[in-house]
């Protein structure tokens, strides 16, 4: 079997700072879609247990449903 030659420094690719740049600010409204939703449930629970609600579950529901809806 033939192994493929490498580049001369060694890596099979280059790590360019401009591509990597465009996929980071490709990939930063997806992240923060699904980033938005757990901080306000976590939130939500956070500040309803804290207060020692009764049902302190409905806190969370409802902030992950508004939050699915923006």
């Amino acid at each position: 079997m033939a192994e493929a030659a490498l580049p001369a420094h060694g890596w099979p690719w280059t790590l360019d700072p401009l591509r990597l740049a465009g996929a980071l600010s490709a990939a930063a409204p997806p992240l923060l879609f699904g980033l938005r939703p757990r901080v306000s449930v976590g939130l939500g629970l956070y500040v309803a247990f804290r207060l020692e609600l009764d049902n302190a579950y409905w806190a969370g529901t409802s902030a992950a449903l508004y939050a699915s809806r923006t």
